[in-house]
């Protein structure tokens, strides 16, 4: 009705302005009424849809699932939008419920609104945007059901199978390519909410309903219903497609624009279709109105169909409502109403409509208010916090009026959901109006304002000043109920209250109540505004609260020191408390206390306490309001112990002006020290079980003594004897693995592994043999530089470590430089020798293939099984910056031990070696040798008369024996190559003595 007015004010005014013109004088409008004239004519300058779309890009990947061959899809839309104003502006952008899991606008994390089953971005900006929307679907009777954003959308789609009969509904332009086990299809859809993606391997029934379309008119006192349907057949035979109910009332039921053939059975009407094919099925119903709940309704049954196109057309200006819908469209146009929306999977629609609400009627505000106010005085100051309900039951506004008392300072406005953009006080017949606008127009419910406001009341006592209540301006019921708290300082006194209804502070909110930690002294209601409040200030009267106190004390006994962690629970019988006073002994150190509401605490040295006791320290403790119930202070100290000390006094600490104080003491120990109680007055030992909970969690360590007492002083005596602790291993290594290769040049490349265990240790310390060179190095995978060190024969390296008792990797790779190779010697290899102790060791050796190796001497043992010549060449790579390949090729031996590394003097190998050449040298050395003696053999048949012929024979054969040995195997050893020319002399002694004897 205001709008009305002020539309006829300016008409009125426009209409005149020739005649106005005419005249002299001015025409003057009030600020008020300008400014409501001219946002309504900005109003109506506003476009009625403030965004557009563009095209739509929509992405489907399927994927199947190894386990369940279940479809999977995860849906990807892009598109971009414009919002043509800088005003609020909700934007839906998909109708259904799906699992929406990423949401950008222009590349940016965006948040999306939901409300009636619709998500909606929001903004205020104008300007040009990009939507990415992702979501993800699960297929269902192999038929995956799509959400859209309701605009023209270029749809791709891949699905891990092949199956040319995939098809898009609704689709325009639709191509289908199989190829590679996969299925791709491309089409365009209409801008439509919904969509379905079929495949022929998903068709279980004889037939498919894939969508519908209804067009709903109101003629009269019924509802004439247009339904028009796809329909897919999948069988040559004649089959029934069950429709809807035989109640319901049927005009024409046509199959591709042909009289259909129908039928009833148990109740349903059932259409008949002959043969294969897709099919046009038209309906026209009669829906009667129902207008028995109040306002008209009606009912229309339909198959169970995924995809449901609704339009409806009704008489007048129509306010409706759809079952199953989630967004309607509604346009009113030359006195009919205009209504189109897209339903769920349904078998039923519900329709329901009334009258709408003139525009002008709906615009008109109307809200009601509720304030609390919450009043204290400091000295000089009245401080007031009011929150108001403010309630809108009609129409709309975006601005708050609120009369401000005279002498009201409005320090700050906040509340009603951070839409203040600002707020302004001016005068307006002859009040402070406070009015505050809004960046957007608040609708209908309940919002909430704060205001924070002082007044100067002076410094007197005694004066007596009225209350400022803050009030609405242009409500229709205005309530409240006001507190007068009481600060630390000064407490209100009412004096007068006049239209009040004094009632209890449980009769605030809770949400009100918890707006201050001030106590409330008086609680006032009122329905109407009150006629007076008026108030004294005066100081508060304290009352000492009566409280009793438990004290549980943990003492840790170390090497030089003794710390105290105490744990005071404080029960406040009557009263309040604003301070509390410990008393603990001088010759500790407070390291720190905690309390609730603590304000500050003080340590005053040299004091005494009203047990008489001297020499202790009191420990102030203030609170930033009075502490009432129960609750806790910690309080944590320790005091040095000299290193000869034998005995000690355990400080404990007590709460003066406590009427009765518990204590439990528990002492434990946290280095090698034996403790025994020297001196226990007014204490009870008690078992660890009987200490509560949470002193005992207080350690890991066990309690050694445990004590309880009533109302101090106690004392306590220990007797301490310390003693040595050992050292144990703070690092150990559990498995150590080296491959070492030699070439003939004397270079020799070796690849230390360790797993180390470490707890503490920061550095390992490695010994490695003189002139080594390190290639490369890494901890854990990750490459580290090490530091040399030792003054020592051979080189010595520090490499930084991790903590880990699980264990982690170290990897070596260093090159040494021997003596080269030569016809005859014998090879020396040392290991590295890290500062653990190692568990397994595993050392192969990989020697050039170029010589024999002999004897091998080795504080290891050597794995037999292992060793031999490798004709196939390896290579392992070690980690670092560069990768640094070791090649394992040559003669392999094996060697392992456990606890190497406590080996005296090292862990070494000899091995002795001769080149190839010299043994093939030797065994042709050896052939001739033997031939010989096969040739002094058939000398000696010469004379077989000879006694010493058989002799010499058997002999010769046994000389021969190890020269064919050498022959055939192409080994030599000393001790053979040496008792073989013992036998070829002795063959040589009996032959000269042969030749001697023989006669002439």
């Amino acid at each position: 009705m205001k709008t009305i007015v002020a539309l006829l004010l300016f008409i009125s005014i426009a209409a005149n302005a020739s005649q106005i013109s005419s005249a002299s004088g001015e025409v003057t409008v009030p600020l008020a009424s300008f400014q409501s004239i001219a946002s309504e004519l900005e109003r109506y300058k506003e476009a009625p849809i403030n965004y557009g779309f563009g095209l739509a890009n929509m992405t489907i990947t399927g994927k199947e699932n190894p386990d369940t061959k279940a479809i999977h899809a995860e849906v990807n839309i892009r598109f971009t939008l414009e919002v043509f104003d800088s005003r609020w502006t909700a934007i839906p952008l998909l109708n259904q419920q799906v699992s929406v899991s990423r949401v950008r606008v222009n590349g940016r994390q965006a948040q999306l609104a939901v409300e009636d089953g619709i998500f909606y971005w929001v903004t205020k900006n104008k300007g040009q945007y990009t939507v990415d929307l992702q979501y993800k679907v699960d297929a269902r009777n192999q038929l995956l059901n799509l959400a859209t954003p309701g605009i023209a959308t270029s749809l791709t789609a891949t699905l891990p199978f092949e199956d040319k009969s995939l098809r898009l509904t609704p689709g325009v332009d639709t191509k289908v390519v199989v190829s590679n086990g996969q299925t791709r299809l491309s089409a365009n859809l209409p801008p439509i909410h919904q969509a379905q993606l079929i495949w022929q391997q998903a068709i279980f029934d004889e037939y498919l309903i894939s969508q519908s379309r209804y067009l709903v008119k109101e003629r009269d006192d019924a509802l004439f219903v247009e339904a028009a349907y796809q329909l897919a057949s999948f069988s040559n035979d004649p089959i029934k497609v069950e429709l809807f109910p035989a109640s319901q009332i049927v005009q024409s039921i046509r199959l591709d624009g042909e009289k259909a053939r129908v039928i009833n059975e148990n109740g349903m009407l059932n259409l008949v279709v002959s043969g294969a094919g897709n099919f046009q099925v038209e309906i026209e119903l009669v829906i009667a109105i129902n207008d028995s709940l109040g306002k008209p309704h009606a009912s229309i049954a339909v198959p169970f169909i995924p995809i449901n196109a609704l339009d409806l057309e009704l008489s007048g200006n129509k306010q409706l409502n759809v079952s199953n819908a989630a967004h309607v469209e509604t346009k009113f146009d030359g006195d009919v109403t205009y209504a189109s929306t897209y339903l769920s999977s349904t078998n039923k629609i519900e329709l329901s409509w009334q009258e709408a609400i003139p525009e002008d009627i709906e615009a008109e505000l109307r809200a009601n208010a509720t304030n609390y106010h919450l009043l204290y005085a400091e000295e000089g100051v009245l401080h007031g916090d009011t929150l108001i309900e403010y309630e809108v039951t009609r129409g709309e506004t975006n601005q708050i009026k609120l009369r401000v008392p005279d002498g009201v300072l409005v320090n700050r406005v906040s509340g009603l959901m951070d839409a203040i953009v600002d707020w302004r006080a001016v005068e307006e017949n002859g009040s402070n109006i406070l009015t505050i606008f809004l960046n957007r127009s608040l609708q209908k419910g309940k919002h909430q304002l704060i205001l924070d406001y002082e007044v100067l009341v002076g410094t007197q006592n005694d004066l007596e000043f009225a209350i400022p209540l803050i009030e609405m301006v242009e409500v229709v019921r205005q309530r409240g109920m006001i507190a007068l708290l009481e600060s630390q300082e000064l407490t209100l006194l009412p004096k007068q209250d006049s239209g009040l209804t004094k009632v209890g502070e449980n009769q605030l909110p809770s949400d009100i109540r918890q707006r201050t930690s001030l106590k409330i002294d008086h609680t006032y209601k009122y329905s109407v505004k009150p006629s007076a409040l008026t108030v004294t200030m005066v100081p508060p009267v304290r009352e000492q609260g009566k409280f009793d106190a438990t004290v549980d004390t943990l003492i840790s006994v170390g090497d030089v020191t003794l710390t105290g962690s105490t744990a005071i629970q404080i029960n406040v019988k009557s009263g309040s408390l604003m301070s509390t006073t410990l008393s603990i002994p001088g010759n500790v150190n407070v390291l720190g206390l905690t309390s609730p509401a603590l304000r500050t605490y003080e340590v005053l040295a040299d004091g005494n306490d009203n047990q008489g006791t001297s020499g202790n320290q009191k420990i102030q403790v203030e609170y930033t309001q009075e502490m009432e119930g129960q609750f806790r202070i910690d309080v944590n100290y320790e005091r040095i112990l000299a290193e000869d000390l034998s005995t000690v006094d355990v400080p404990t600490l007590s709460v003066l002006d406590a009427e009765v104080e518990h204590g439990r003491l528990a002492i434990e120990a946290l280095a090698a020290v034996e403790i025994k109680p020297s001196k226990a007055e007014q204490l009870t030992s008690v078992e660890v079980g009987e200490l509560p909970r949470q002193l005992v969690l207080k350690t890991t360590n066990p309690i050694l003594l445990a004590y309880r007492y009533v109302n101090p002083p106690v004392e306590l005596v220990l007797a301490v004897t310390h003693h040595k602790e050992l050292q144990t291993l703070a690092a150990n290594i559990e498995t150590a693995t080296y491959q070492t290769l030699m070439t003939a040049d004397g270079l020799m490349v070796t690849r230390a592994s360790y797993l180390i265990k470490n707890n503490r240790r920061q550095f390992i310390r490695v010994k490695l043999p003189e002139d080594s060179e390190i290639w490369s190095l890494s901890v854990d995978g990750k490459a580290e530089k090490p530091a040399v060190t030792g003054n020592g024969s051979g080189m010595e390296i520090l490499v930084k470590m991790i903590n880990s008792n699980q264990g982690f990797p170290m990897e070596l790779i260093f090159a040494s430089q021997t003596e080269k190779m030569r016809n005859i010697g014998t090879l020396a290899f040392l290991l590295p020798e890290p500062d653990m102790v190692v568990t397994k060791t595993h050392w192969d050796l990989y020697l050039p293939d170029d010589y024999r190796y002999g004897d091998i001497e080795s504080n290891l043992d050597q794995r037999l099984a292992w060793s031999g010549y490798l004709p196939e060449s390896s290579a392992i790579q070690g980690a670092g910056p560069v990768a640094v390949e070791l090649p394992l090729e040559g003669v392999h031996f094996g060697f392992e031990k456990l606890y190497a590394s406590q080996v005296k003097d090292g862990v070494y190998v000899k091995i002795d070696y001769t080149p190839k050449w010299i043994n093939r040298g030797l065994v042709v050395f050896v052939a001739l040798i033997s031939l010989l003696i096969v040739a002094c053999a058939f000398v000696v048949r010469r004379y077989p008369s000879n006694r010493m012929a058989p002799l010499a024979r058997a002999v010769a054969i046994f000389a021969i024996i190890p020269g064919v040995y050498l022959l055939i195997t192409a080994e030599v050893h000393l001790l053979w190559i040496m008792s073989w020319l013992l036998l070829v002399g002795i063959v040589l002694l009996l032959m000269q003595t042969l030749r001697i004897n023989q006669p002439s």
